[in-house]
């Protein structure tokens, strides 16, 4: 046989194995093998472990599938062991092959001794006949079969069930599933239902709660078939009888009561403060039972079938008189105290009594137990409808003359009742809005109405928000404004029906007038913060600045002096120096935003500046705008120049003209006045923290019919670089609002979306003194410029571009790069330094401490104090020791050289 032939075989007989699981004769299996080649011993090999890894995954697939089925067998059984029916298995013979744990219960039999008794013994001699029927019915049908039969538990009690039968197959054979149910306690929780339902709708539709309570004991004694019943409830810190039936009268006085007086007539109470009730109805009242006791229950009641055989010592408890325990000394043997209950609350108590013994059973004490707790809950719901009702009356006669507008309104709105306190509140009568339900949706303001129709149209609904509020303005009949503070709680029925609403209206207009005041206290000091915020931001921006434009200014400077005007790249850097020239405007500016300004300022004639500065307002003042003046001379006098007028002019009026539509006609209105300082607003007023210190202030007022402004931009058009235009502008307004700031004055806007914008600016008037000019600087012929002098700055590019520009006007230069280098420095060349020139800001000691210092020194030491700041801001803290001159950054050549030959001028002055 060929290889092929024999790899053909085995290849078939593999499959059969792996197909059929059949069982192989191995010897003969291997007698037909014979020698393989190499190559078909692999091929082989591949095909083995092939089939054993499809072996493998239909070994984890039956794997899964059986931890499944385990799964799903478990869950069964959980319900079938859960659900409150009993289960039985029987197998054709009547042999029971499993049960539930319910059947168990119900049968009174262990699980497993249960399974392989016969069903028979549980079922009751008489219906034997009729279980055998059924049984033999189902199995020869297979029909499902329903029927009543009596049963036996283990102790032989019988008790009837409803059962249904049903045939299925237990692994091949035929098994009955017997499942039924205690028809008795079905009928008894039925029973109990009934009677609940008629105990609480008597309650709830009787007038009164007396009215009912003989109705009550006559049904609770009819069903318990009691002789006697009482009903005690909760009055106060005692539990008197509320209704009895068939107690005899001198019975109910001697027990009607159950707390305990002392000889002074006072309640005698226990360690916790409680009053100590007497007799067994006592101790059901506060708890004083032992559930282990067998004639206690859990729930907390008393019950017994045979009083009289009771232990004496139960009935004789400490602290009970003779009086008490009558039930036992009258004769009584059924007895049955169950606590009224509602949740831990005792609200009272149901007794049955009866002369016959053996009246009640646990199952019977269950049932009253869950009467008495819903009758609890229906007489505890219409005593709290009594006191309700007690409590409107009173309500009603209380808010007659409480301080609030107290109403009622039903569910279409009008009102049922209305305090008198409506007139005081809102100024119209109870007779104006029991005409008009809407009263007060048409006397809310405006600007409130909507919220207000809102509110009073809401519908309610169970489990909406117990109590709304609300606060609106009105108008009174005289047009005044009220602010009412409104609190409304929907009523619902005890269907949840809506029955209506109540409402209280109170007036708080003054606590408004505090809040109003509070708010813009608080408004004021952000805007304080705000400020405080900017002007820093502002500062640093503008020292960093000018210090870079400084050395920019100072190298373009000094290449200029390098190359011809001819020279194409002189034209280069003279336009490269204009940039950074007009750039430190910006930086010039910022710090105007600041109020930091260096023009001197003189009494000047406020309205002569004006009209000197209204030639420039030409440039933007476009066709169809009309500007208006009212200049009166003589006008007031401030301390100022006109230079800063004119930029407040200037500035304002653009902004002005912008405000105005280009196809609007647009006017402009320009007045100088004087007015008193309590007519200046407080409202919408920059800076935030400025308060008048005299009587009267210069203003000049500026008017305009643009668009208008929105609060939020009133309150935004001060801080830099804010525009409603484009990227780029902002910087106008708050250098009017720095530059009046620098006047020691104020600007208040008054403006609303449309109605133009009314701009005013506060200055104080002069006191009639002048400050001394600038002396005039020139070079004179005695002059020396030589010698040494000392340059102190932290900026190493700054420090540099310093001191080439003082060597280039003849100067030897010591440099420092910070307070405590330059005074070392100073102290080893005071002889030879004839001026120093130093930075205010710099680290460890600034100029102004460094200056200070060097005074110590020697007292003659001349400083010339350089700042990115103005001289007002540097030197505001008013130091002991005040540099003779100051130089502003960015400064070019000759202001440096200027203010050099000021230093070195024989006998010359500070600036």
């Amino acid at each position: 046989m060929g290889n092929d032939n024999i790899h053909e075989k085995q290849t078939s007989n593999l499959t059969r194995l792996d197909n059929r699981s059949s069982r192989i004769d191995t010897q003969q299996l291997l007698a037909d093998f014979e020698p393989l080649s190499e190559k078909k011993q692999l091929e082989l090999l591949h095909q083995l472990q092939r089939h054993e890894a499809r072996i493998e995954r239909q070994n984890d697939e039956l794997e899964r599938r059986q931890e499944l089925l385990d799964a799903e067998k478990t869950r069964y059984f959980d319900l079938y062991n859960m659900i409150p029916l009993g289960c039985l298995s029987v197998n054709a013979k009547g042999m029971i092959v499993d049960a539930n744990s319910y059947a168990s219960c119900m049968l009174n039999v262990a699980h497993d001794t249960l399974i392989e008794l016969s069903i028979p013994r549980f079922i009751h001699d008489e219906d034997q006949d009729l279980y055998s029927h059924y049984h033999q019915q189902l199995f020869n049908s297979g029909e499902p079969q329903i029927g009543t039969l009596r049963m036996l538990k283990a102790d032989r009690t019988v008790f009837p069930v409803q059962f249904k039968t049903a045939l299925s197959h237990d692994e091949g054979e035929a098994v009955c599933y017997f499942i039924f149910d205690d028809n008795a306690a079905l009928a008894k929780i039925e029973k109990e239902r009934e009677l609940t339902a008629h105990l609480v709708n008597q309650v709830n539709t009787c007038v009164d709660l007396h009215e009912c309570m003989p109705s009550l004991t006559l049904s609770l004694q009819k069903w318990s078939g009691c002789e006697a019943v009482g009903i005690r409830l909760r009055d106060g810190e005692d539990y008197p009888y509320y209704e009895t039936r068939g107690l005899p009268i001198s019975f109910v006085e001697a027990e009607r009561l159950l707390c305990i007086t002392g000889p002074d007539g006072e309640l005698q109470r226990d360690d916790s403060g409680s009053p100590v009730l007497e007799c067994m109805c006592g101790n059901v009242l506060s708890g004083r039972v032992d559930p282990s006791k067998p004639f206690f229950t859990t729930h907390g009641s008393f019950w017994t079938n045979n009083a009289s055989i009771l232990p004496p010592s139960i009935w004789a408890n400490v602290g009970q008189s003779s009086a008490h325990s009558r039930c036992y000394r009258e004769g009584y043997e059924s007895i049955a105290l169950i606590p009224m209950r509602i949740d831990h609350c005792i609200l009272g108590l149901l007794q049955f009594n009866d002369h016959c013994p053996g009246r009640f059973s646990p199952e019977h004490l269950l049932h009253l137990e869950r009467i008495s707790d819903n009758l609890a809950l229906a007489i505890r719901r219409r005593q709290a409808e009594e006191k309700l009702r007690s409590s409107e009356e009173k309500y009603r006669t209380v808010a007659n003359f409480t301080y609030a507008m107290e109403t009622w309104r039903k569910p279409d709105g009008a009102y049922v009742y209305i305090s008198p306190a409506c007139k005081r509140i809102t100024g119209y009568t109870r007779d104006a809005f029991l005409n008009d339900p809407k009263l007060f949706e048409h006397i809310a303001h405006p600007e409130d109405r909507p919220k207000v129709i809102k509110h009073f149209s809401t519908d309610h609904h169970a489990g909406s928000a117990a109590n709304t509020g609300l606060e609106f303005r009105i108008l009174t009949p005289d047009g005044k404004i009220r602010w009412l503070s409104h609190s409304c709680s929907a009523v619902f029925n005890d269907e949840g029906i809506w029955s209506g609403c109540r409402g209280s209206f109170r007036e708080i207009t003054k606590n408004k007038h505090v809040e109003e005041q509070q708010f813009q206290q608080q408004e004021k000091e952000r805007q304080i913060k705000k400020a405080a915020s900017l002007n820093r931001m502002a500062g640093a921006i503008a020292h960093h600045f000018n210090n870079k434009l400084h050395v920019i200014m100072g190298y373009l400077e000094l290449a200029t002096e390098t190359l011809h005007q001819t020279d194409a790249a002189h034209y280069n850097i003279v336009s490269a120096l204009e940039a950074a020239t007009q750039a430190s405007e910006v930086s010039k500016l910022m710090l105007v935003y600041l109020g930091h300004t260096q023009g001197r300022k003189e009494p000047l004639d406020l309205v002569e500046a004006c009209r000197e500065c209204l030639p420039t307002f030409q440039p933007f003042m476009r066709q169809g705008l009309k500007l208006e003046t009212h200049l009166h001379t003589p006008g007031p006098v401030i301390n100022t120049n006109a230079d800063e007028i004119c930029q407040i002019l200037i500035k304002t009026v653009s902004n002005a003209c912008e405000s105005i539509a280009d196809d609007k006609p647009g006017r402009i209105r320009l007045s100088v006045n004087v007015v008193a300082s309590t007519e200046i607003s407080s409202q919408h007023r920059v800076p935030t923290n400025w308060h008048a210190s005299d009587e009267s202030y210069a203003c000049i007022e500026i008017k305009d019919n643009g668009c208008g402004l929105t609060e939020n931009e009133i309150d935004e058009i001060f801080d830099p670089f804010y525009s409603t235009k484009f990227t780029g502008r902002g910087l106008g307004l708050p250098v009017v609002r720095g530059l009046v700031k620098a006047h020691g004055g104020a600007i208040t806007v008054k403006s609303a979306p449309g109605s133009g914008s009314t701009f005013r600016a506060y200055f104080p008037l002069s006191k009639e003194h002048t400050l001394p000019l600038l002396p005039s600087v020139k070079n004179t012929p005695e002059m020396r410029w030589e010698g040494t002098v000392l340059v102190a700055e932290d900026d190493m590019i700054v420090l540099e571009i310093t001191s080439i520009l003082m060597e280039r006007m003849g100067f030897t230069v010591l440099t420092a790069v910070d307070g405590l280098d330059a005074i070392e420095v100073f102290r080893r060349h005071k002889d030879d330094i004839r001026f120093v020139l130093s930075d205010f800001a710099m680290p460890k000691m600034n100029g102004l401490e460094t200056f200070h210092q060097m005074r110590k020194i020697d007292p003659d030491t001349v400083m010339i104090l350089t700042s990115g700041h103005t001289k007002e801001h540097v030197m505001e803290n008013n130091p002991p020791d005040r540099p003779q001159f100051f130089l502003k950054k960015p400064y070019n050549r000759q202001e440096l050289k200027d203010v050099i030959a000021l230093a070195i001028m024989p006998g010359a002055t500070s600036v």
